[in-house]
């Protein structure tokens, strides 16, 4: 029943990106790519965010928090990344992320979503993009890692908006987390040099 209604929620959720057709019109527990963080939370907050060990860095360019991780301040993901430009006291988003994280031992459970949500994603965006599916190779994944499935929306120019990700994670007992992903045009050229 509880992943019945996760898929529900996830279902009308993505109904607020109908008729999208630009990339801020696409959100993630309300926020769009394009927005001021400050919309969202306090500059004290954020730098707070900044701040925390759990920050990564993409180089002296980009940088990528964790928003609320499991504190419940989502309706629908465990937790919310946004990537900002290092130093913009704008606190611009570039890209969001939403991950699930699904406590069931079977990975089938994450592919079942990730379908879902790409289905959603199809019925409403440009045809140039097309659904590429890819797994990493076993010899490229991290030790913790069982698995990984992508789900991408690329166009003929390489542009890829959209990412859907299941990973498989090797603990006891095994889980998996589904990544949610909405780049800007800028953030996506700039993963393809990074």
């Amino acid at each position: 029943m509880r992943i019945f209604l996760s898929v529900l929620i996830l279902i009308f959720n993505l109904q607020t990106w109908t008729k999208a057709d630009d990339i801020r019109d696409f959100e993630i527990e309300g926020m769009s790519v394009g927005d001021s963080l400050l919309d969202y939370f306090g500059e004290n907050e954020i730098e707070k965010k900044i701040n925390s060990n759990n920050t990564f860095l993409y180089n002296k360019d980009f940088l990528s928090i964790s928003l609320s991780y499991k504190t419940g301040r989502f309706k629908i993901y465990d937790d919310v990344g946004a990537v900002l430009k290092q130093n913009d006291k704008q606190y611009k988003i570039y890209s969001l992320e939403g991950t699930l994280i699904i406590d069931d031992e079977n990975i089938e459970e994450c592919y079942k979503k990730q379908n879902l949500i790409s289905k959603e994603i199809e019925s409403i965006i440009d045809s140039k993009y097309k659904r590429i599916v890819w797994f990493v190779e076993k010899k490229r994944l991290r030790p913790h890692q069982l698995s990984v499935k992508y789900l991408d929306f690329k166009s003929e120019s390489g542009r890829k908006p959209f990412s859907l990700v299941c990973y498989e994670i090797k603990e006891n007992p095994k889980y998996s987390k589904l990544y949610v992903v909405v780049d800007s045009e800028e953030f996506d050229k700039y993963l393809n040099t990074y």
